[in-house]
């Protein structure tokens, strides 16, 4: 049988992998995304907003996407 808790409180994910990345990058700091990546350079996008900072990007060549921190 199983114990039911309430009010256990939900621990927060700790910045791993992207997140871990955008938050080290300081404001005017940038990054380039590939073609490759290029279908998820919205999920920078989305993710930075998530964790309070902001991004933008501009598609620099052909195959290549620029992403800087602006905040």
């Amino acid at each position: 049988m199983y114990k039911v808790e309430k009010n256990v409180p939900i621990p927060r994910k700790k910045g791993k992998g992207k997140t871990a990345f955008l938050l080290s990058l300081d404001v005017g700091d940038s990054f380039i995304v590939t073609t490759e990546e290029g279908s998820r350079v919205n999920n920078w996008y989305n993710l930075a907003r998530a964790v309070g900072l902001k991004l933008k990007i501009r598609q620099v060549e052909d195959d290549q996407f620029r992403v800087w921190r602006t905040k």
